[in-house]
Protein backbone atom coordinates (compact mmCIF):
# COMPACT_ATOMS: atom_id res chain seq x y z
CA UNK A 1 0.00 0.00 0.00
CA UNK A 2 1.32 3.49 -1.16
CA UNK A 3 0.36 6.70 0.34
CA UNK A 4 1.04 10.36 -0.71
CA UNK A 5 0.11 13.41 -0.82
CA UNK A 6 -0.42 16.28 -3.06
CA UNK A 7 -0.35 19.88 -3.63
CA UNK A 8 -2.57 22.18 -5.26
CA UNK A 9 -1.53 21.31 -8.74
CA UNK A 10 -1.28 17.85 -8.13
CA UNK A 11 2.35 17.92 -7.59
CA UNK A 12 4.18 15.29 -4.81
CA UNK A 13 4.85 16.85 -1.82
CA UNK A 14 5.66 13.08 0.15
CA UNK A 15 5.00 9.66 -0.40
CA UNK A 16 5.23 6.32 1.70
CA UNK A 17 4.78 2.49 0.81
CA UNK A 18 3.87 -0.31 3.48
CA UNK A 19 2.48 -3.59 3.20
CA UNK A 20 -0.17 -4.41 5.43
CA UNK A 21 -2.35 -7.42 6.31
CA UNK A 22 -6.14 -6.58 5.56
CA UNK A 23 -7.49 -10.57 5.24
CA UNK A 24 -6.48 -14.48 5.42
CA UNK A 25 -7.62 -16.83 3.64
CA UNK A 26 -8.26 -19.42 6.66
CA UNK A 27 -6.71 -23.25 6.53
CA UNK A 28 -9.38 -26.02 6.02
CA UNK A 29 -9.25 -28.32 9.06
CA UNK A 30 -10.58 -31.71 10.08
CA UNK A 31 -11.16 -33.34 13.19
CA UNK A 32 -12.21 -36.81 14.21
CA UNK A 33 -12.96 -37.82 17.58
CA UNK A 34 -15.30 -40.65 19.32
CA UNK A 35 -18.32 -40.51 21.93
CA UNK A 36 -17.18 -41.87 25.42
CA UNK A 37 -15.74 -45.35 24.61
CA UNK A 38 -18.20 -47.83 25.27
CA UNK A 39 -18.39 -50.91 27.93
CA UNK A 40 -18.75 -54.22 26.79
CA UNK A 41 -18.48 -57.63 28.08
CA UNK A 42 -16.52 -58.88 25.74
CA UNK A 43 -16.89 -61.69 22.75
CA UNK A 44 -20.07 -61.00 20.24
CA UNK A 45 -21.93 -60.94 17.09
CA UNK A 46 -22.84 -57.17 15.79
CA UNK A 47 -21.34 -55.27 19.28
CA UNK A 48 -22.52 -51.78 19.46
CA UNK A 49 -19.67 -49.60 20.10
CA UNK A 50 -19.06 -45.56 20.65
CA UNK A 51 -20.34 -42.77 17.67
CA UNK A 52 -17.62 -41.49 14.89
CA UNK A 53 -17.93 -37.91 14.06
CA UNK A 54 -15.63 -35.77 11.88
CA UNK A 55 -16.26 -32.11 11.87
CA UNK A 56 -14.84 -29.09 9.60
CA UNK A 57 -13.44 -25.76 10.76
CA UNK A 58 -15.35 -24.18 7.86
CA UNK A 59 -17.44 -24.98 5.29
CA UNK A 60 -15.93 -27.30 1.47
CA UNK A 61 -13.56 -28.33 3.68
CA UNK A 62 -14.18 -32.04 2.45
CA UNK A 63 -14.54 -31.61 -1.28
CA UNK A 64 -16.81 -34.09 -3.75
CA UNK A 65 -20.29 -34.12 -5.63
CA UNK A 66 -20.85 -37.13 -6.24
CA UNK A 67 -20.60 -36.89 -9.95
CA UNK A 68 -17.33 -38.30 -10.77
CA UNK A 69 -16.38 -35.11 -12.63
CA UNK A 70 -13.50 -34.52 -10.00
CA UNK A 71 -12.02 -36.84 -7.81
CA UNK A 72 -14.09 -37.03 -4.36
CA UNK A 73 -12.65 -37.05 -1.00
CA UNK A 74 -12.61 -40.56 0.74
CA UNK A 75 -12.94 -41.35 4.24
CA UNK A 76 -11.73 -44.48 5.57
CA UNK A 77 -12.70 -46.46 8.76
CA UNK A 78 -10.16 -49.26 9.96
CA UNK A 79 -10.30 -51.57 12.85
CA UNK A 80 -6.58 -51.68 14.48
CA UNK A 81 -7.34 -54.44 17.52
CA UNK A 82 -6.97 -57.67 16.75
CA UNK A 83 -9.54 -59.89 16.82
CA UNK A 84 -12.90 -57.36 16.08
CA UNK A 85 -14.03 -57.15 12.35
CA UNK A 86 -16.69 -55.59 10.65
CA UNK A 87 -19.92 -57.33 10.42
CA UNK A 88 -19.92 -59.48 6.80
CA UNK A 89 -23.10 -57.38 5.45
CA UNK A 90 -21.83 -53.75 6.23
CA UNK A 91 -24.93 -50.97 6.04
CA UNK A 92 -23.15 -48.25 7.91
CA UNK A 93 -24.79 -45.41 6.19
CA UNK A 94 -23.00 -41.65 7.83
CA UNK A 95 -25.11 -38.79 8.26
CA UNK A 96 -24.21 -34.98 7.78
CA UNK A 97 -25.26 -31.63 8.45
CA UNK A 98 -24.72 -28.24 6.61
CA UNK A 99 -25.18 -30.05 3.22
CA UNK A 100 -22.03 -32.74 4.01
CA UNK A 101 -22.50 -36.04 2.96
CA UNK A 102 -20.92 -39.44 2.35
CA UNK A 103 -22.52 -42.92 0.76
CA UNK A 104 -22.81 -45.84 2.40
CA UNK A 105 -19.78 -47.63 3.18
CA UNK A 106 -17.77 -49.79 0.69
CA UNK A 107 -16.13 -53.08 2.05
CA UNK A 108 -12.06 -53.05 1.55
CA UNK A 109 -11.68 -56.41 3.94
CA UNK A 110 -13.25 -57.53 7.21
CA UNK A 111 -10.55 -55.01 8.62
CA UNK A 112 -11.59 -51.56 6.67
CA UNK A 113 -14.61 -49.48 5.47
CA UNK A 114 -14.66 -46.64 2.94
CA UNK A 115 -17.32 -44.07 2.63
CA UNK A 116 -16.97 -41.32 -0.73
CA UNK A 117 -17.99 -37.55 -0.04
CA UNK A 118 -21.03 -37.15 -2.18
CA UNK A 119 -21.78 -33.90 -0.93
CA UNK A 120 -20.12 -30.70 0.62
CA UNK A 121 -20.96 -28.25 2.87
CA UNK A 122 -22.16 -24.58 2.41
CA UNK A 123 -22.30 -21.15 4.78
CA UNK A 124 -21.20 -23.34 7.94
CA UNK A 125 -18.47 -25.99 8.47
CA UNK A 126 -20.58 -29.66 8.10
CA UNK A 127 -20.54 -32.95 10.35
CA UNK A 128 -20.35 -36.51 9.27
CA UNK A 129 -21.21 -39.14 11.98
CA UNK A 130 -20.73 -42.67 11.93
CA UNK A 131 -23.69 -43.80 14.43
CA UNK A 132 -22.08 -47.28 15.51
CA UNK A 133 -23.83 -47.82 19.02
CA UNK A 134 -27.53 -48.47 18.33
CA UNK A 135 -27.10 -51.15 15.67
CA UNK A 136 -23.56 -53.39 16.40
CA UNK A 137 -21.63 -53.20 13.46
CA UNK A 138 -18.34 -55.11 14.97
CA UNK A 139 -17.47 -58.70 15.70
CA UNK A 140 -15.93 -59.44 18.42
CA UNK A 141 -13.82 -62.60 19.17
CA UNK A 142 -13.11 -64.19 22.89
CA UNK A 143 -9.43 -63.32 23.14
CA UNK A 144 -10.53 -59.74 22.79
CA UNK A 145 -9.21 -57.36 26.09
CA UNK A 146 -8.91 -53.86 26.93
CA UNK A 147 -9.82 -51.00 24.74
CA UNK A 148 -11.09 -51.87 20.87
CA UNK A 149 -9.25 -49.15 18.36
CA UNK A 150 -11.00 -47.64 14.85
CA UNK A 151 -8.22 -45.49 12.99
CA UNK A 152 -10.06 -42.76 10.81
CA UNK A 153 -7.58 -41.56 7.72
CA UNK A 154 -8.91 -39.55 4.89
CA UNK A 155 -7.33 -38.75 1.24
CA UNK A 156 -8.03 -35.10 2.25
CA UNK A 157 -4.53 -34.38 3.94
CA UNK A 158 -6.88 -31.82 6.43
CA UNK A 159 -7.10 -35.43 8.12
CA UNK A 160 -4.49 -36.61 10.45
CA UNK A 161 -4.84 -40.43 10.88
CA UNK A 162 -6.48 -40.64 14.25
CA UNK A 163 -6.77 -43.86 16.54
CA UNK A 164 -9.88 -43.43 18.58
CA UNK A 165 -10.55 -45.86 21.23
CA UNK A 166 -14.38 -46.86 20.40
CA UNK A 167 -14.87 -49.55 23.14
CA UNK A 168 -13.45 -51.61 26.56
CA UNK A 169 -13.93 -54.98 27.34
CA UNK A 170 -14.46 -55.11 30.72
CA UNK A 171 -13.66 -58.12 33.37
CA UNK A 172 -17.06 -59.11 34.57
CA UNK A 173 -20.73 -57.72 34.01
CA UNK A 174 -20.99 -56.49 37.44
CA UNK A 175 -19.28 -54.58 39.58
CA UNK A 176 -20.57 -55.19 43.02
CA UNK A 177 -19.13 -53.21 46.45
CA UNK A 178 -20.13 -52.28 49.90
CA UNK A 179 -20.90 -48.99 50.84
CA UNK A 180 -21.98 -46.47 53.81
CA UNK A 181 -21.39 -49.17 56.52
CA UNK A 182 -23.38 -48.26 58.95
CA UNK A 183 -23.40 -49.96 62.21
CA UNK A 184 -19.85 -51.37 62.82
CA UNK A 185 -20.04 -53.58 65.05
CA UNK A 186 -22.71 -55.93 66.45
CA UNK A 187 -22.93 -58.18 69.02
CA UNK A 188 -24.13 -61.93 69.23
CA UNK A 189 -27.64 -62.14 69.41
CA UNK A 190 -28.43 -58.72 68.38
CA UNK A 191 -31.20 -57.50 66.89
CA UNK A 192 -32.34 -55.89 64.21
CA UNK A 193 -28.54 -54.44 63.20
CA UNK A 194 -28.24 -51.66 60.22
CA UNK A 195 -25.53 -52.74 58.18
CA UNK A 196 -24.47 -51.09 54.93
CA UNK A 197 -25.72 -51.29 51.45
CA UNK A 198 -24.49 -53.11 48.55
CA UNK A 199 -24.03 -51.02 45.32
CA UNK A 200 -24.05 -52.49 42.10
CA UNK A 201 -22.68 -51.46 38.58
CA UNK A 202 -23.48 -53.05 35.39
CA UNK A 203 -20.81 -52.34 33.62
CA UNK A 204 -22.74 -52.01 30.15
CA UNK A 205 -26.06 -51.55 30.09
CA UNK A 206 -28.42 -54.30 29.98
CA UNK A 207 -26.25 -56.27 31.40
CA UNK A 208 -29.13 -57.91 33.76
CA UNK A 209 -30.81 -61.02 32.87
CA UNK A 210 -34.55 -60.53 32.32
CA UNK A 211 -37.02 -61.73 35.16
CA UNK A 212 -33.82 -63.12 36.94
CA UNK A 213 -33.47 -63.56 40.34
CA UNK A 214 -31.22 -61.43 42.68
CA UNK A 215 -30.47 -63.63 45.96
CA UNK A 216 -29.16 -62.00 48.98
CA UNK A 217 -27.90 -64.50 51.91
CA UNK A 218 -26.78 -63.90 55.17
CA UNK A 219 -23.81 -66.33 56.88
CA UNK A 220 -23.97 -65.89 60.28
CA UNK A 221 -27.66 -63.60 60.65
CA UNK A 222 -31.40 -63.79 59.62
CA UNK A 223 -33.33 -60.85 57.64
CA UNK A 224 -34.97 -58.80 60.46
CA UNK A 225 -38.55 -59.33 59.53
CA UNK A 226 -40.19 -55.69 60.27
CA UNK A 227 -37.12 -54.12 58.44
CA UNK A 228 -37.81 -56.45 55.58
CA UNK A 229 -41.62 -55.56 55.21
CA UNK A 230 -40.71 -52.40 55.43
CA UNK A 231 -38.12 -52.88 52.79
CA UNK A 232 -38.63 -51.18 49.31
CA UNK A 233 -37.27 -52.71 45.83
CA UNK A 234 -35.40 -50.17 43.91
CA UNK A 235 -36.35 -49.26 40.02
CA UNK A 236 -36.07 -52.10 37.81
CA UNK A 237 -36.47 -55.17 40.44
CA UNK A 238 -39.58 -56.68 42.27
CA UNK A 239 -39.61 -57.50 45.70
CA UNK A 240 -39.73 -61.28 46.58
CA UNK A 241 -39.61 -63.06 49.81
CA UNK A 242 -37.62 -64.47 52.68
CA UNK A 243 -37.02 -67.93 52.53
CA UNK A 244 -34.15 -70.27 53.74
CA UNK A 245 -35.06 -69.87 57.16
CA UNK A 246 -35.18 -66.32 56.73
CA UNK A 247 -31.22 -66.41 55.92
CA UNK A 248 -31.77 -65.50 52.10
CA UNK A 249 -34.09 -62.50 50.68
CA UNK A 250 -34.85 -62.62 46.60
CA UNK A 251 -35.67 -59.53 44.23
CA UNK A 252 -36.53 -60.43 40.48
CA UNK A 253 -35.63 -58.10 37.34
CA UNK A 254 -38.58 -56.73 36.13
CA UNK A 255 -37.81 -53.64 34.15
CA UNK A 256 -34.59 -52.21 33.38
CA UNK A 257 -32.62 -51.07 36.30
CA UNK A 258 -30.35 -47.90 35.99
CA UNK A 259 -26.80 -48.39 35.27
CA UNK A 260 -25.75 -48.24 39.20
CA UNK A 261 -28.15 -49.32 41.68
CA UNK A 262 -27.82 -48.81 45.51
CA UNK A 263 -29.60 -51.67 47.58
CA UNK A 264 -30.42 -50.23 51.08
CA UNK A 265 -30.19 -53.73 52.42
CA UNK A 266 -32.50 -54.71 55.70
CA UNK A 267 -31.64 -54.77 58.80
CA UNK A 268 -30.30 -58.35 60.31
CA UNK A 269 -30.65 -60.40 63.48
CA UNK A 270 -27.47 -62.14 64.23
CA UNK A 271 -27.60 -65.72 65.61
CA UNK A 272 -26.76 -66.21 69.45
CA UNK A 273 -23.54 -67.70 68.51
CA UNK A 274 -22.57 -65.35 65.74
CA UNK A 275 -18.78 -64.64 64.86
CA UNK A 276 -16.79 -63.07 62.80
CA UNK A 277 -17.74 -60.50 59.82
CA UNK A 278 -21.39 -59.99 58.33
CA UNK A 279 -21.24 -61.42 55.19
CA UNK A 280 -23.56 -61.09 52.22
CA UNK A 281 -23.46 -63.61 49.84
CA UNK A 282 -24.87 -61.90 45.99
CA UNK A 283 -26.35 -65.05 43.25
CA UNK A 284 -29.33 -65.97 41.11
CA UNK A 285 -29.52 -65.90 38.21
CA UNK A 286 -29.95 -62.10 37.23
CA UNK A 287 -25.90 -61.70 37.25
CA UNK A 288 -24.00 -60.14 39.91
CA UNK A 289 -22.55 -63.27 42.37
CA UNK A 290 -19.84 -62.88 45.41
CA UNK A 291 -19.34 -62.36 48.70
CA UNK A 292 -19.43 -59.08 50.61
CA UNK A 293 -18.98 -57.64 53.78
CA UNK A 294 -21.79 -54.68 54.42
CA UNK A 295 -21.15 -54.63 58.19
CA UNK A 296 -18.12 -55.51 59.67
CA UNK A 297 -17.69 -57.31 62.74
CA UNK A 298 -20.17 -59.15 64.28
CA UNK A 299 -17.50 -59.52 66.70
CA UNK A 300 -17.13 -61.58 69.87
CA UNK A 301 -15.39 -65.06 69.73
CA UNK A 302 -12.15 -63.83 70.33
CA UNK A 303 -12.76 -61.62 72.71
CA UNK A 304 -14.99 -63.79 74.83
CA UNK A 305 -11.53 -66.51 74.44
CA UNK A 306 -9.82 -63.43 75.66
CA UNK A 307 -12.04 -62.78 78.97
CA UNK A 308 -11.81 -66.63 79.46
CA UNK A 309 -7.69 -66.00 79.78
CA UNK A 310 -7.25 -63.02 81.66
CA UNK A 311 -9.73 -64.76 84.62
CA UNK A 312 -7.57 -67.97 84.42
CA UNK A 313 -4.24 -66.20 84.59
CA UNK A 314 -5.55 -64.71 88.08
CA UNK A 315 -5.88 -67.96 89.31
CA UNK A 316 -9.63 -68.61 88.15
CA UNK A 317 -10.70 -65.65 90.25
CA UNK A 318 -10.48 -62.01 89.36
CA UNK A 319 -11.76 -59.20 92.21
CA UNK A 320 -11.95 -55.48 91.26
CA UNK A 321 -13.39 -52.63 93.14
CA UNK A 322 -13.71 -50.71 89.75
CA UNK A 323 -16.41 -52.89 88.34
CA UNK A 324 -16.43 -53.86 84.49
CA UNK A 325 -14.33 -50.87 83.65
CA UNK A 326 -10.99 -52.53 84.97
CA UNK A 327 -12.19 -55.41 83.26
CA UNK A 328 -12.98 -53.81 79.84
CA UNK A 329 -10.01 -52.57 80.11
CA UNK A 330 -7.61 -55.55 80.43
CA UNK A 331 -9.69 -56.67 77.23
CA UNK A 332 -9.46 -53.38 75.44
CA UNK A 333 -13.09 -52.99 74.90
CA UNK A 334 -15.60 -51.06 75.56
CA UNK A 335 -17.98 -51.78 78.56
CA UNK A 336 -20.78 -52.46 76.38
CA UNK A 337 -19.07 -55.10 74.46
CA UNK A 338 -18.12 -56.58 77.77
CA UNK A 339 -21.30 -57.00 78.74
CA UNK A 340 -21.65 -59.72 75.74
CA UNK A 341 -18.50 -60.68 77.03
CA UNK A 342 -19.94 -62.15 80.43
CA UNK A 343 -23.01 -62.87 78.83
CA UNK A 344 -21.93 -65.13 76.67
CA UNK A 345 -19.17 -66.53 79.76
CA UNK A 346 -22.42 -67.13 81.65
CA UNK A 347 -24.62 -68.60 78.94
CA UNK A 348 -21.47 -71.24 78.56
CA UNK A 349 -21.75 -72.00 82.18
CA UNK A 350 -18.08 -71.23 82.78
CA UNK A 351 -17.83 -67.83 84.64
CA UNK A 352 -19.71 -66.59 87.85
CA UNK A 353 -20.54 -63.12 89.29
CA UNK A 354 -21.14 -61.93 92.86
CA UNK A 355 -20.82 -58.60 93.42
CA UNK A 356 -21.19 -57.32 97.50
CA UNK A 357 -20.95 -53.77 98.86
CA UNK A 358 -18.35 -52.78 101.32
CA UNK A 359 -19.76 -50.49 103.25
CA UNK A 360 -21.66 -46.71 102.76
CA UNK A 361 -19.50 -44.96 100.76
CA UNK A 362 -16.42 -47.62 100.05
CA UNK A 363 -18.67 -48.75 97.34
CA UNK A 364 -18.99 -52.31 95.76
CA UNK A 365 -16.36 -55.05 95.16
CA UNK A 366 -17.30 -57.71 92.21
CA UNK A 367 -15.94 -60.81 91.62
CA UNK A 368 -15.42 -62.77 88.41
CA UNK A 369 -15.16 -66.53 89.08
CA UNK A 370 -14.05 -69.62 86.88
CA UNK A 371 -16.73 -72.21 86.62
CA UNK A 372 -14.76 -75.47 87.51
CA UNK A 373 -14.65 -77.55 84.48
CA UNK A 374 -16.21 -81.06 85.73
CA UNK A 375 -19.63 -78.32 87.11
CA UNK A 376 -19.71 -76.34 83.61
CA UNK A 377 -20.06 -80.28 81.74
CA UNK A 378 -22.51 -81.14 84.67
CA UNK A 379 -26.22 -80.10 84.92
CA UNK A 380 -25.10 -76.89 86.48
CA UNK A 381 -24.54 -75.55 83.19
CA UNK A 382 -28.18 -75.57 82.96
CA UNK A 383 -28.81 -73.42 86.28
CA UNK A 384 -26.19 -70.95 84.88
CA UNK A 385 -28.12 -70.48 81.98
CA UNK A 386 -30.87 -69.89 83.80
CA UNK A 387 -29.80 -67.04 85.62
CA UNK A 388 -27.79 -65.50 82.88
CA UNK A 389 -30.75 -63.13 82.10
CA UNK A 390 -30.79 -61.48 85.95
CA UNK A 391 -27.08 -60.94 85.95
CA UNK A 392 -26.94 -59.10 82.76
CA UNK A 393 -30.05 -57.10 83.49
CA UNK A 394 -28.12 -56.07 86.73
CA UNK A 395 -25.02 -55.33 84.57
CA UNK A 396 -25.92 -51.55 83.78
CA UNK A 397 -27.84 -50.80 86.83
CA UNK A 398 -26.11 -48.18 88.92
CA UNK A 399 -26.40 -46.95 92.72
CA UNK A 400 -29.69 -46.09 93.08
CA UNK A 401 -31.67 -48.63 91.53
CA UNK A 402 -34.62 -50.70 92.51
CA UNK A 403 -34.27 -54.04 90.98
CA UNK A 404 -37.30 -56.06 89.50
CA UNK A 405 -38.17 -58.91 91.00
CA UNK A 406 -36.52 -61.65 89.39
CA UNK A 407 -33.35 -60.08 90.02
CA UNK A 408 -34.11 -59.86 94.12
CA UNK A 409 -35.09 -63.31 93.86
CA UNK A 410 -31.52 -64.02 92.62
CA UNK A 411 -29.81 -61.36 95.35
CA UNK A 412 -30.43 -64.65 98.31
CA UNK A 413 -32.29 -64.79 101.16
CA UNK A 414 -31.92 -60.79 101.83
CA UNK A 415 -32.71 -59.09 98.82
CA UNK A 416 -34.12 -56.20 100.71
CA UNK A 417 -30.49 -55.36 101.77
CA UNK A 418 -29.83 -54.22 97.80
CA UNK A 419 -32.98 -53.06 96.95
CA UNK A 420 -31.75 -49.28 97.36
CA UNK A 421 -28.33 -49.47 96.65
CA UNK A 422 -26.08 -46.23 98.26
CA UNK A 423 -23.32 -44.51 96.13
CA UNK A 424 -21.04 -46.84 94.28
CA UNK A 425 -20.28 -47.65 90.90
CA UNK A 426 -22.26 -50.09 89.18
CA UNK A 427 -22.63 -53.37 89.56
CA UNK A 428 -23.58 -57.03 89.17
CA UNK A 429 -24.77 -59.24 91.62
CA UNK A 430 -25.90 -63.19 91.81
CA UNK A 431 -26.33 -65.69 94.28
CA UNK A 432 -24.04 -68.81 94.57
CA UNK A 433 -25.71 -70.20 96.92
Amino acid sequence: MTLQALDDHDNQVWSQTATVKIAQISAGKLTAKAADPKKISGAGLAVAVADITIEENEPGVFRGDGAGLDPDDTITLTIKTDGVTWVDLCALDPSGTAGLDAGAASRVDDKTLQFTITSQSAGIGGKLTFDLDITGYLNVAPNVSGDIVITVSSSNTNLSDTDLVVATTTAGEFTVKAKDTKDREGVPGQVNLTIGDLEIEQNFVGAYKSNGSLVFTLKNAKWNATSWNAFTAPGGFTKGSRYNDDRSIWLSVSGSPAKTVTFDLPAVDLDATASGDIIVEVSGTAGPSGEYLPGERSPLKGTVVAGRGIIRDAGGQLITRKGRRELAAKLGVGERTLTTIVSELVREGVLSVYTRRLGRGRGAETTYSMVPAEKAASGANDKEAKNAANVISLFFCRAGAIFPAPARQALGPNPQAFARAGPGPPFITRSNR
